[in-house]
């Protein structure tokens, strides 16, 4: 008897377990609207017909190789599309590296880009007035005796002038000069000289006198007395001297005549009127 009741358990356990040894599941437990696969669903609910619904933002995926019966809807939608990323929930883009906004559509500019923008990612393309690796280095045109503090604001160094900096400044005081290419030097215009140009020159120079200014006229010398001619280099004899050549004097004032000279007041050759001339 015990025997029997043995064989007729082991014919039972085979019929239920098939050749694999294992319970045969349900159909239903395999189903996506079992109340487990519920429990873990995301994309989408059931009806009571066990019919599948897709919850709003999510779709079945396109490519039917990655579709998974036991979890439908598995694909989110994002309705305007992520152009430089990936849709990872409803409306919901992960952006890559170097794109930004809600469709991931706003490129992102290199690291330390300063005064620049960029038309794809991680770009630096520099604004109007501004250059450098990392648009941080303003420009200025022209700017060649000074440096570029801002765009087009060019701060020019000691001695120069100007909106770029091309203006040479003369020294402080200099008056009928110019620097020329030198700054803060006095190069003198035609009839002057001296450290400032405030010295008036005469051709050919003074040797006995001093340069004036003539109004109208070219520079012209002053002599001091008992000098005489345009450069102040010949003496003037004693004015009532005889002889009133170029050989009457060697100094101002002498009165040196030749033998056949009239002399009435006895001034021709005089040793007093020479040493007075010499004291």
């Amino acid at each position: 008897m015990l025997a029997t009741r043995i064989i007729f358990i082991t014919l039972c356990f085979s019929f239920y377990t098939g050749s694999k040894g294992m319970f045969t599941p349900l159909e239903i437990d395999n189903h996506p609207c079992q109340p487990e696969n519920l429990k873990r669903a995301i994309g989408y609910i059931c009806n009571t017909n066990g019919d599948i619904i897709c919850q709003n933002g999510w779709m079945e995926p396109v490519d039917s190789d990655n579709r998974d019966p036991l979890s439908p809807c598995s694909e989110p939608i994002c309705t305007n599309g992520c152009e430089h990323g990936t849709c990872v929930s409803p409306d919901w883009c992960a952006c890559k590296v170097g794109w930004e906004g809600v469709t991931c559509d706003i490129c992102i500019p290199m690291p330390g880009c300063k005064n620049g923008h960029c038309t794809t990612a991680l770009e630096c393309h520099c604004d109007d007035g501004w250059g450098g690796g990392k648009c941080d280095i303003p420009a200025c045109m022209g700017c060649s005796n000074g440096y570029c503090a801002a765009p087009n604001d060019c701060m020019c160094f000691d001695g120069w002038s100007g909106e770029n900096c091309t203006v040479c400044m003369p020294a402080a005081g200099c008056q009928h000069g110019s620097c020329g290419d030198t700054p803060l030097t006095c190069e003198c215009e035609d009839g002057w000289g001296g450290a400032l140009c405030d010295m008036p020159v005469c051709e050919p120079a003074c040797v006995n006198g001093i340069c004036a200014i003539m109004e109208g006229a070219e520079n012209c010398c002053i002599c001091e007395t008992g000098w005489q001619s345009a450069s102040c280099d010949t003496c003037a004899p004693y004015r009532d001297c005889p002889n009133q050549e170029a050989d009457a004097c060697q100094l101002p004032n002498e009165c040196r005549c030749s033998q056949n000279e009239t002399d009435p007041k006895g001034l021709c050759n005089n040793p007093q009127l020479i040493k007075l001339t010499t004291t």
